[in-house]
């Protein structure tokens, strides 16, 4: 017996992974465990975490996903594989774009397991994915679910990715104050293509734990800089053919829409072809294309396709390859080391008349950022094959959807009765960094940051105690 508490935690390191699980223990001793998304570890150095399960899936009684970026999805199959069988609740966009990510997913551990054998076998197969599309319930924005007895759940608009949303979770229990819980996910306070609602008054207003992002903690929106037009343009007006890496959601569609305007504005010539290569980067733009209503595309925006556009496939590929005149190649993956980036990347690379430039955040372990780390005229290794880079190679943040610490510290001072921060989701140093911030430029009575290993236990009045363990 006590008081009503919750306990977080999350199991992964840095930027991949994303996964917390809560722990709600109420007064009469009962529990009920819950998880925030779930996701596949990308980067090479913690590849071996996805075949992990630190708590019992089967003991979920619900799950809630922010997005479908594969770093906060990637996993779900796998959680269904060992036993988790009950609600999965998400916006209405993310759940028009969850299932082509799944499967996408899937065909790349069939891939690895392909090329490595029993190394890298797959953690999860087509049923366990089909499995998982039988227990996505979406839900519409700022309406109030009650998933259970003592919690409502509640989704908000977030400009970071179409249908991604921040989650405010209430838990109730009679005669102990309630305890609020919102969750960022990966945040940014606009996009592009459709205006962000701002936060309802009475949110703010409440005692509130708040877990919050920090992949870009430690950099300000000043510190970016604006390079990708510029030198874009440049490039394919002096007649050479353009590569951009972009991620199969948002990333490609913003590169299409660019190309666009550059075209409206007169400075970029029609009669330069504009690609798009990635059966998912594809998809995704389908998706968006006849759905505008549920992402809240504005009118003006709802078609982004630029003239003279073409998709690539396989069968047009070689040609493409063979096409010595300038064009514009927009490609999967964002980080060059999945999708056709894997055939355009050594075939370019290599050619003075050709420019390189990633649109998004490279992890250490990416093609991408092998690139962007080789001096010129040195060699890469592409399947065994050794690749000069003599391409202009450039590499530009103007485009992510991950909001700078400036912003990160505006979305918490609208929260007027900050109980405790927790951050998440960033390097090592990114969180420090971000959390210092938090502490000087804000008025939360706790800021702490997870770390993989500690689990934080709030209440009401927010922080309770910190415990050194791995949550069962």
């Amino acid at each position: 017996m006590g008081n009503l508490h919750a306990d977080l935690m999350a199991f992964h390191p840095e930027v991949t992974g994303s996964s917390i699980l809560v722990s709600v223990r109420y007064p009469n001793g009962k529990r009920t465990k819950f998880g925030v998304d779930f996701g596949m570890f990308q980067e090479e150095k913690y590849t071996s975490l996805n075949k992990k399960i630190p708590f019992n899936p089967e003991e979920l009684a619900f799950m809630l996903v922010t997005h479908s970026h594969i770093d906060h999805t990637g996993r779900l199959p796998f959680l269904v594989k060992k036993g988790f069988n009950k609600k999965i609740y998400l916006t209405k966009g993310t759940n028009l774009l969850i299932m082509p990510a799944l499967k996408d997913s899937y065909k790349i551990l069939r891939e690895r397991e392909k090329l490595f054998g029993k190394k890298e076998k797959a953690i999860y197969n087509y049923d366990d994915v089909r499995r998982t599309k039988e227990l996505l319930e979406p839900v519409d924005f700022e309406r109030s679910i009650q998933v259970d007895e003592h919690i409502k759940i509640m989704f908000f608009m977030n400009g970071h990715l179409f249908g991604a949303a921040m989650i405010l979770v209430r838990i109730s229990y009679e005669g102990e104050e309630d305890i609020n819980l919102f969750f960022t996910g990966d945040y940014n306070d606009h996009n592009t293509f459709f205006k962000v609602d701002p936060l309802p008054k009475w949110v703010t207003r409440l005692p509130i734990t708040i877990v919050i992002e920090s992949t870009y903690g430690n950099m300000k929106s000043s510190d970016v800089e604006k390079i990708f037009k510029k030198n874009s343009l440049s490039s394919l007006n002096q007649g050479k053919t353009e590569i951009a890496p972009v991620f199969s959601l948002g990333r490609a569609q913003e590169g299409l829409y660019e190309a666009k305007t550059w075209q409206s504005e007169g400075e970029l010539s029609t009669d330069i072809p504009i690609y798009l290569a990635g059966k998912l980067a594809y998809k995704n733009t389908n998706i968006l294309l006849r759905n505008p209503d549920i992402f809240r595309i504005k009118k003006d925006m709802r078609d982004f396709l630029p003239e003279n556009f073409h998709y690539i496939d396989s069968n047009s590929i070689k040609t493409i390859l063979l096409d010595k005149n300038p064009k514009l190649i927009f490609t999967s993956s964002g980080m060059g080391t999945n999708g056709p980036a894997q055939v355009f990347l050594p075939e370019y690379l290599p050619k003075k008349n050709a420019i390189i430039h990633f649109m998004g955040y490279l992890s250490e372990n990416s093609k991408g950022y092998q690139i962007m780390n080789t001096p010129d005229g040195e060699c890469i290794k592409f399947n065994g094959r050794m690749i000069p880079k003599n391409a202009e190679v450039y590499c530009t943040s103007e485009y992510s959807a991950h909001a700078k610490q400036d912003a990160l510290i505006k979305l918490l001072k609208k929260f007027e009765n900050k109980r405790m921060v927790i951050i998440n989701h960033g390097s090592t140093q990114a969180q420090c960094d971000f959390a210092a911030e938090v502490v000087k430029q804000t008025d939360s009575k706790e800021v702490g940051i997870f770390e993989g290993k500690n689990l934080f236990r709030v209440n009401h009045w927010g922080f309770e105690k910190s415990i050194n363990t791995h949550f069962q």
